[in-house]
Formats: structure tokens, C-alpha cells, sequence
């Protein structure tokens, strides 16, 4: 499965002429995660699968137990990290629209006080539900740049494909062989 995901990865965006063009348009790691898994699939191979957790295991986070200086110092380390890979990801982000002809005159700077205050809200909720710290996703921007998005709806419409891929799509995102072996 390996060498057929890297083969599709490498000659995906190399088909040429028209058909080339159109079929660029799908991204090569969706083309070579699709195929992957429906080769492995179709050829009944036993292989690891993705193991997604089940939502009716998901609990509240309960408050964290040790010091109090060292719960303050982890979560001031955390918002501090996760605030400067947001900003350095709306910088460069603003750096790619500046390199593409035509995108910069549509697309505004990105408002660095704005992306702060909605990355602190939702790391407040994301912590309060139990979740991981949230920071800006730079390969997601980079790839709505590429594609010549100008507003915040590519964003929107990534975090709704992402809660309708955990809350719907679970059979089939368990069919995607895994990196680990079977018997592990």
C-alpha cells in the first residue's frame, strides 16, 4: 500500500494534457488516500485500519491536579506558543496572497488582534470541553490561497466538513489502512 500512496502521490499531478488538468483539480493525497484504501478494500487485505475513539467515551475535563504554579506555567507556555504559530501563520499567510497576482488587491492584511482574540475564545471553549489548545492552521490557509479563496467561507466550510467527517463519515474513515501493523 505504501508504494501505491507515493506512486499516487508523485504521478498525480505529472498526468498531462486536459484530462491532467481537470483531475489536478482533486488534491494528490486525497487521490492517493482514496486509492490506497480502495485497493486495500477491494483486494480483502488484512491490514491495520484507522482506529477512531468512540464519542460515547468522551468525558468534561476535570480541573488539572498538581501545583498551582506549575498548572499557571503549562498554561501560560501553552498560550504563548499556540499565539505565536497564529500569528506566524497570519504573516505568512499574508505573504502568499501578497505573492499572487490579483489575490492581494481583494484580500485584506490579516487583523492580528482579531485572530488573537478568536484563537483565546476558542481555546477556552475547545479547554473547557475537554480538547486540545487551538492554534491557526497554516496548511489549510495555504492551500485556500492556492486555490484562489478570498474569504473566511473556505475556512467555515473546512470546519464543517471536519464535524461532518467525525460525526458521519466514521465507517468509511476506518477503512483507511494505517501505518501499523496488524498484529501491534
Amino acid at each position: 500500500m505504501s508504494v501505491l500512496t507515493l506512486a499516487l502521490l508523485l504521478l498525480w499531478p505529472r498526468v498531462p494534457g486536459r484530462l491532467g488538468h481537470l483531475m489536478r483539480k482533486i488534491p494528490a493525497a486525497l487521490v492517493a488516500v482514496a486509492g490506497a484504501t480502495l485497493t486495500a478494500s477491494l483486494a480483502g487485505l488484512s491490514l491495520a485500519k484507522v482506529d477512531l475513539p468512540s464519542w460515547s467515551s468522551h468525558a468534561l475535563a476535570g480541573l488539572p491536579e498538581g501545583p498551582a504554579l506549575g498548572i499557571a506555567a503549562a498554561v501560560l507556555t501553552t498560550t504563548l506558543v499556540c499565539s505565536v504559530q497564529s500569528l506566524l501563520g497570519a504573516v505568512a499567510v499574508d505573504k502568499l496572497v501578497a505573492g499572487q497576482p490579483g489575490l492581494s488587491a481583494r484580500v485584506g492584511r490579516s487583523d492580528l488582534n482579531r485572530e488573537l482574540l478568536g484563537q483565546g475564545a476558542a481555546n477556552i471553549v475547545s479547554g473547557a470541553l475537554g480538547g486540545l489548545p487551538v492554534a491557526g492552521v497554516a496548511v489549510r490557509s495555504s492551500a485556500n490561497v492556492r486555490a484562489g479563496a478570498v474569504s473566511r467561507n473556505s475556512t467555515m466550510l473546512h470546519g464543517v466538513l471536519v464535524v461532518v467527517a467525525a460525526l458521519l463519515m466514521i465507517p468509511v474513515l476506518e477503512l483507511i489502512p494505517s501505518l501499523r501493523s496488524p498484529h501491534s
